[in-house]
């Protein structure tokens, strides 16, 4: 593959990681919320 296509790949795939990872520290902290005194952070 070209230089150009590999980093396009590997700068999407990070997009999309945190993307993903976004999406489920949202969501702990919103299933949480009523615990704050137990609200766990991965």
């Amino acid at each position: 593959m070209a230089p150009a296509t590999v980093r396009h790949l590997e700068t999407s795939s990070v997009d999309d990681a945190l993307d993903v990872l976004d999406l489920l520290v949202t969501d702990n902290r919103c299933t949480d919320v009523p615990n704050a005194g137990t609200l766990t952070i991965i």
